[in-house]
């Protein structure tokens, strides 16, 4: 039953509506979206995808890149940083800031995200597409 859920996910993640939500409890923040919790390579670099369409403050994408020597960094695709994922980890990051952040659905369990910063520095290379592949192993 499992891979058949994992066949499906890009139907049911692809087009999941952005809707300012409301917590279910005062005083609580709410989001309902999804993600990629860490993707490892060999050369050390670390990545992490999450997507918020739905929440009480506006929808956002991020991209968490940690790389060899430790540090991190997370971009946003949204209307404000201090509504997203850095206003949490901003503090433990050595760079925040506004990326795009677009997604493709490749198959029904891949999904490729290519995200881009405006002003570039140099200290890293340019993103270049990640696939993120999706199993329930």
């Amino acid at each position: 039953m499992a891979s058949k859920a994992v066949n499906r996910l890009s139907v049911r993640l692809s087009n999941l509506p952005a809707v300012r939500g409301s917590a279910p409890w005062p005083d609580h923040e709410y989001v309902k979206g999804w993600g990629v919790f860490g993707l490892p390579f060999d050369a050390g670099h670390v990545l992490a995808l999450r997507v918020f369409p739905e929440n009480d403050f506006g929808p956002y994408r991020t991209v968490w890149h940690r790389d060899p020597g430790g540090r991190w960094s997370i971009y946003v695709d949204g209307p404000r940083l201090d509504t997203a994922c850095p206003r949490y980890y901003g503090p433990a990051c050595d760079f925040t800031g506004y990326a795009q952040i677009g997604l493709t659905w490749d198959g029904p369990a891949t999904c490729t995200s290519l995200w881009t910063r405006p002003h570039w520095t140099g200290l890293s290379p340019p993103p270049r597409p990640v696939p993120w592949s999706f199993s329930t192993r």
